[in-house]
């Protein structure tokens, strides 16, 4: 293959992967996920709100806030607030604790999410999501819009980072 022939090659599979992900016409009411752990359990959050997911290299501590925020870090010269879910979920923190940001933009918020890892993209049906949360109490489960079949627990990231609001308001 002649060099002029890689690079529209190149240049043709860059702009399809730079397209936003399609659903397929024949699901109508679906929805693209990020499945990702969190100590053995399974969680997924809605693609759209995603703006990035990325490998956590540590953040800088801000002395004197809440256990849920890790600390700040610096993604293409933005500064974000990371959240630790584990301490949201009051989760065991292990070895393997934090090893990927989500990243996300909610109403100004520039939020990381810390994750344990990716595990999957997967496309969805709204009828797969099950959101009788029987048995689930407390603050949590608000923080939850529903179980998938495999038990994977599907976020709510706008209710998460509406509880967390008192975080970004303090004044010093």
């Amino acid at each position: 293959m002649e060099t002029n022939d890689k690079n529209t090659l190149l240049k043709e599979r860059a702009k399809r992967l730079a397209q936003k992900a399609f659903l397929p016409e024949e699901i109508k009411d679906a929805r693209a996920i990020v499945l990702f752990s969190l100590n053995n359990e399974y969680y997924a959050i809605d693609v759209q709100q995603i703006e990035a997911i990325q490998p956590f290299r540590g953040a800088t501590q801000i002395p004197g806030v809440s256990p849920v925020v890790a600390g700040v870090i610096n993604v293409s010269g933005v500064i974000y607030t990371v959240l630790d879910l584990k301490q949201i979920f009051q989760l065991e923190a292990n070895a393997r604790s934090g090893q990927y940001v989500i990243v996300i933009v909610h109403d100004k918020l520039k939020v990381c999410l810390l994750i344990d890892r990716v595990i999957d993209y997967r496309i969805i049906s709204e009828k797969e999501i099950q959101t009788n949360l029987v048995g689930i109490k407390g603050k949590q489960k608000g923080y939850i819009q529903g179980l998938l079949k495999d038990s994977t627990i599907l976020l709510d990231v706008q209710n998460i980072l509406s509880a967390q609001q008192s975080l970004f308001n303090q004044s010093k």
